[in-house]
């Protein structure tokens, strides 16, 4: 899966539904700490999702590895993308996270 551009996100507009989704993941604040360190790639959704949501993964600053599935609000609200769901991020997405980072000559925050 091939990354996407980086959007430069203005804010997360939260939705209290899937706030409350997230929640039974992990800590909704994880993708706020994701999305302001800047430490992340963003990639397509997984097959059969919508395409307006995109697939975040990477390090929340000093925590761990978290991917989170973001909708572009686009024209409605342009810089600004909703939170649908998030969780860790499995060993395949760190990987897909780490040969991102390899192929632009960065890192990750533990080194790797």
């Amino acid at each position: 899966m091939s990354p996407l551009s980086r959007p430069a996100i203005v804010e997360l507009d939260w939705d209290e539904r899937n706030e409350q989704h997230i929640e039974e993941h992990i800590d909704a604040w994880l993708i706020e700490e994701l999305i302001e360190g800047g430490d992340w790639v963003r990639f397509p959704n997984y097959e059969g999702h919508p395409p307006e949501h995109s697939l975040f993964i990477g390090r929340a600053p000093g925590g761990p590895f978290v991917t989170a599935v973001l909708r572009d609000l686009g024209d409605e609200a342009p810089g600004t993308w909703r939170p649908i769901t998030g969780w860790r991020s499995t060993e395949k997405e760190k990987r897909m996270y780490r040969a991102e980072q390899r192929r632009i000559g960065g890192k990750d925050r533990d080194g790797s």
